[in-house]
């Protein structure tokens, strides 16, 4: 959450509470996710979306894939414990940033 909505809830007089299971298992799961579908965006955008005609397909792509990646990110976090999602997603970011940064992603 930006900073900016933290200090408006603060000065509105809103209390902080501890996150709960539900949405820590979901927010490691959106880390694990996140360097996977940006990975596979440019991939794919390179690929594909330079060749392809329209902005509706364009769209559907794009809406699809998010849905994926929130419907994912939920499921995943539902069946899998989020100490290994952690670790996993650090590795996966590490791999990723790795990937981009020497130029062998596109």
């Amino acid at each position: 959450m930006p900073i900016w909505i933290w200090l408006f809830r603060l000065l509105r007089g809103e209390r902080f509470r501890k996150t709960t299971r539900g949405e820590r298992q979901f927010y490691a799961a959106y880390f694990l996710f996140i360097p996977l579908w940006g990975a596979f965006f440019v991939w794919f955008g390179m690929k594909f979306m330079n060749h392809a005609g329209g902005f509706f397909l364009n769209w559907v792509f794009a809406t699809v894939a998010f849905v994926i990646l929130v419907f994912g990110s939920f499921y995943w976090g539902k069946k899998v414990p989020e100490k290994l999602t952690w670790i996993l997603g650090g590795i996966v970011w590490a791999i990723t940033l790795f990937l981009a940064l020497t130029g062998r992603l596109s």
